[in-house]
C-alpha cells in the first residue's frame, strides 16, 4: 500500500558519499498535529472556533483518525506514568 495509507513517510538521507532511504513512522498525535490534509485542518479550526484549546483539538483529531492507537497510548501512559488523560 501507499505510504499515506500506512501512516509513514519515506525520506532519503545523504551523508557525504553515502545515501540511504528510510521510512519514518510517527505517533498518532504527531500525525494529527502535522497533518496537511484539508479536512484535518478544518476540524482543528472548527474546534478552536468552538472554544477548544489547540492541545484538546489535536487530541480529538488524533482520536478521530487513530482511535485504537490512541487507546493504546492512553493505556501505556496510565501504566507507566500514572497519568489519566480523560
Amino acid at each position: 500500500g501507499s505510504a499515506k495509507d500506512n501512516w509513514f513517510s519515506s525520506f532519503m538521507l545523504s551523508v557525504e558519499h553515502l545515501t540511504s532511504w528510510h521510512r519514518l513512522f510517527v505517533d498518532p498525535l504527531s500525525r494529527a498535529m502535522y497533518s496537511s490534509d484539508g479536512p484535518d485542518f478544518e476540524f482543528v479550526q472548527q474546534r478552536r472556533r468552538e472554544g477548544a484549546g489547540i492541545h484538546d483539538a489535536v487530541w480529538e483529531l488524533a482520536w478521530k483518525k487513530s482511535g485504537p492507537e490512541m487507546a493504546s497510548l492512553e493505556r501505556w501512559l496510565e501504566e507507566h506514568e500514572g497519568k489519566k488523560t480523560a
